[in-house]
């Protein structure tokens, strides 16, 4: 099976920045746009380096193994959130208790979620693994 294919350099190219843009564009909306482009930003700062590192890897390996609809992309953003929650949100809370505040933290985590479900949708979306023909 040909995993890499032009669609898939866009996807990679488009996605890390998907949610960066969705809030980029709500900040405009708003009358705000300075903070929604320090979103977009940060999505490309953050995003790129996770997928060149994670995320091109675990397209090959889902790939090869036939794991290319929809859902496993879904699957593959909740372990992704709850990697990069843990890591950003959790882990600093359980370090310091009395700064732990379950109702923010409940909201940044989903924060964490939905980003990673918009971005690994928009690559599913753009990549189309499951049309790609051997």
């Amino acid at each position: 099976m040909r995993a890499v294919t032009a669609r898939s350099v866009v996807a990679l190219l488009v996605a890390p920045i998907a949610f960066g843009i969705i809030l980029w564009i709500g900040g405009a909306v708003s009358g705000n746009a300075s903070e929604g482009l320090w979103a977009l930003k940060a999505a490309a700062f953050f995003g790129y380096p996770i997928a060149l590192l994670t995320g091109v890897p675990a397209y090959l390996w889902m790939t090869q193994r036939g794991w290319v609809g929809l859902p496993a992309y879904f699957s593959l953003a909740v372990i992704y959130a709850a990697i990069l929650s843990g890591w950003i949100f959790i882990r600093p809370a359980l370090d310091r208790p009395e700064y732990l505040n379950f109702t923010a933290l409940a909201l940044q985590c989903g924060a964490v979620l939905i980003g990673c479900i918009i971005t690994l949708t928009t690559f599913w979306v753009i990549a189309r693994p499951d049309k790609i023909e051997a």
